[in-house]
């Protein structure tokens, strides 16, 4: 079972990847144009969309009292794991679009 520390270090790693992968795609966009780069704009918007969630979960975490954190720790776990599968089925529509060309 993970500490509060040692779970937002997670988050934090896992949203740095995310945030790489944000700005590989949004200069990979700038490349594509008319209609492919409207839908690949609306799908990073959206991935950007999930990193905030993502970022306002980890602050509200962080700022919850430690002697909370096994009430919310498995509350907390299973949102952040919806939040990774909608990023990552995000990702996986905007590389797919990259990987056709």
């Amino acid at each position: 079972m993970p500490t509060k520390d040692d779970y937002l270090s997670h988050l934090k790693q896992q949203l740095d990847a995310w945030k790489d992968d944000l700005e590989q795609l949004q200069e990979k966009a700038t490349q594509t144009s008319g209609e492919a780069r409207e839908r690949v704009q609306q799908q990073i918007d959206e991935l950007r969309a999930q990193w905030e969630a993502g970022h306002e979960k980890r602050e509200r975490i962080r700022e919850e009292a430690d002697e909370r954190w096994e009430e919310i720790r498995e509350d907390a776990e299973e949102k952040w794991d919806e939040l990774k599968r909608g990023a990552r089925d995000t990702l996986s529509r905007i590389r797919a679009h990259f990987d056709d060309k």
